[in-house]
């Protein structure tokens, strides 16, 4: 299975990966990897600490510096850029 993946990373049938790509691919596979514990890991703290009455208020009030800095971002970006970004989600 783990060729498989090398051949379709690499994106011709049969050649070789690179080094660099190698390098990449596995970086990609820790990242995923990372956030697969990462989540699953917040949520369990999240329910053990967070009382469940103030959960979602909680969640929301850390939501506002997030949404705020994503305003920030597409509000300096240049109009064709930002029909691409919206248009990729």
């Amino acid at each position: 299975m783990a060729l498989c993946l090398l051949c379709i990373a690499a994106g011709r049938k049969g050649a070789p990966l690179s080094v660099a790509g190698a390098v990449q691919l596995l970086a990609f596979c820790v990242f995923e990897a990372c956030v697969g514990v990462f989540w699953p890991s917040m949520m369990a703290l999240r329910a053990a600490r967070v009382p469940e009455a103030l959960r979602a208020t909680i969640i929301n009030i850390f939501r506002i510096p997030l949404n705020a800095f994503v305003c920030v971002v597409l509000g300096n970006v240049r109009a064709p850029a930002w029909l691409a970004l919206s248009a990729a989600a």
